[in-house]
């Protein structure tokens, strides 16, 4: 009795240890993924481009992208997508304003074991887009949510990850994890030698 308490107490104790401390692999359940992300889509926090795979020449140093839902709309959920700057970056946009890009319509998709993200830019600046997008949501968990581009934009950027503004300067370990295990373009480089080694 007392030899099969000891061999379910180490067992119960490692189970605990790599729960409590294991960094795991990121959940890609399709249920768990759709939820988060519609939590972050209907959310009145504006949401941040923390990251990417590569940065847009375009986009320079000082700028950031920030999304913010706007309204219901039957279809998904109307976003709009606009420029901060630090001062400014929590301001939502004036409708004159020069900070204002796009209105978008977002609304997610759950094809088998794939959550998607349609993107079909409504106004703004970005409108010459007018088709729709669909982009792999590859990662979500409420504060975090990582997209896939596709290939059809022919961009050194191959994934994005947007996360909560009101938590957009904490650690997202988690996220970090997700980005590096499940992003194509970063998977195959953990072996890879830094540049400077010899």
């Amino acid at each position: 009795m007392a030899m099969t308490f000891k061999c379910c107490f180490a067992v119960i104790s490692l189970t605990c240890f790599a729960m409590l401390f294991g960094k795991g692999a990121p959940s890609t359940d399709t249920t768990s993924i759709a939820d988060n992300a519609k939590k972050m889509l209907e959310s009145r926090t504006p949401l941040v481009l923390l990251w990417a795979n590569d940065v847009p020449s375009s986009l320079g140093d000082k700028t950031c992208l920030l999304s913010q839902y706007d309204k219901y709309h039957p279809d998904g959920y109307a976003h709009h997508i606009y420029q901060g700057t630090p001062n400014t970056a929590l301001a939502p946009p004036g409708r004159r304003s020069s900070s204002y890009k796009a209105w978008l319509l977002l609304s997610l998709w759950r094809v088998q074991n794939q959550v998607t993200l349609k993107v079909k830019i409504m106004s703004g600046s970005f409108y010459s887009i007018a088709e729709s997008h669909r982009f792999p949501i590859l990662f979500a968990n409420g504060r975090c949510l990582i997209l896939q581009v596709p290939e059809v934009f022919q961009s050194n950027v191959k994934c994005v990850a947007w996360v909560q503004a009101n938590t957009a300067h904490h650690i997202h370990r988690d996220c970090k994890v997700a980005f590096a295990t499940l992003c194509p373009a970063c998977k195959g480089t953990e072996d890879q030698p830094p540049e400077n080694e010899s």
